[in-house]
């Protein structure tokens, strides 16, 4: 029997079309203020961090409003500075490379730089911070620093981040694109291997903040999980996502799936305009949890909706808590 525990956001939010104004306002020199926009960002923020308790989503998240997955790590971080522009995947979106400038790198940031949690809300909160092997295949390292080398050093310095907002949130969600695009293309299971370690090492210095058992959930996107199958398995993480929307889950045996662990399962397609149905989300989850043997599923969007419009954003979340009603019989 599945037990569907509930929907949560998976990454980076759309924002406003007034907030987009007034960021190309302020790039552009055209009279908005840098007081306004990050005002505009808190709007943003506010409206998302409302929505999704109105859902009853089972984590909450601040829409991670700024430039990419990086920038809150960069920016708080001593040894760390800002490379050069690069396509983020196969998108038309581009992200800042983060440039390695120390071997020995230092955080100066705390809970308040990665999210806006507090004791308000009774809806456990989630952080996402980039899984160690995304960081490693996205950084700028210098020539004599093995990128081998820096994927078990990153793993350590996240996991040390990750300890650190377990102080106020509930969850770490940790944001796996490298690994499933790169393994889709050509598959390499020593890569896969050295991920799995990297990121165990990460789990090992976040787990535990005083004692309390927190949540870390891997999530794999922009490519076909079967490939990462079942070497990913080793991954020490509570729930691993899946990009429903790339997988061929005929490839999938649900002898190789865990029955401790829990699925998200990204049956929302963040990355396409057209609105799924609530039965369809049902449907398609429904399907997918049976042919992996889950007992416990989440329902996710594929990966960051920041690809579609607010407004489609939002017609995508409310189907999603719609279908999770219809898997429960609501």
């Amino acid at each position: 029997m599945v037990y569907f525990e509930g929907c949560y956001l998976t990454g980076i939010h759309p924002q406003n079309p007034e907030t987009i104004e007034k960021i190309k306002s302020y790039a552009h020199n055209r009279g908005a203020t840098e007081e306004e926009v990050q005002a505009a960002l808190r709007r943003d923020s506010d409206y998302v961090i409302d929505l999704q308790r109105r859902l009853d989503f089972v984590f909450i998240d601040d829409g991670q409003y700024h430039q990419d997955l990086f920038e809150r790590t960069r920016k708080s971080t001593t040894g760390m500075e800002e490379g050069s522009d690069a396509r983020w995947f196969d998108n038309n979106t581009f992200f800042v490379r983060p440039k390695i400038t120390e071997r020995s790198l230092d955080f100066n940031g705390g809970l308040s730089t990665f999210s806006r949690a507090n004791g308000h809300f009774k809806t456990p909160w989630k952080v996402n911070l980039p899984s160690p092997y995304t960081f490693a295949d996205a950084a700028q390292l210098p020539s004599e620093y093995p990128k081998e080398e820096f994927l078990y050093d990153i793993a350590r310095f996240l996991g040390e981040i990750a300890h650190t907002l377990f102080e106020g949130i509930d969850a770490v969600h940790l944001n796996e694109p490298a690994l499933a695009y790169h393994q889709t293309r050509k598959r390499d299971n020593s890569e896969i291997k050295c991920a799995v370690e990297a990121i165990n090492t990460l789990i090992q210095g976040a787990h535990n903040y005083n004692g309390k058992k927190n949540t870390v959930i891997l999530h794999t996107y922009f490519g076909d999980f079967s490939n990462l199958c079942p070497e990913i398995f080793e991954c020490k993480a509570d729930v691993i996502g899946i990009d429903a929307i790339k997988t061929n889950f005929d490839k999938l045996s649900k002898d190789d799936f865990p029955k401790d662990k829990a699925y998200a399962l990204g049956v929302v397609n963040s990355r396409s305009s057209i609105i799924e149905s609530p039965g369809y989300i049902a449907g398609l989850a429904e399907r997918a949890a049976k042919r992996i043997g889950a007992r416990r599923v989440y329902i996710v969007p594929n990966c960051d909706l920041e690809f579609v419009t607010l407004k489609i954003a939002e017609e995508k979340m409310r189907n999603m808590a719609e279908g999770l009603r219809l898997l429960r019989g609501d």
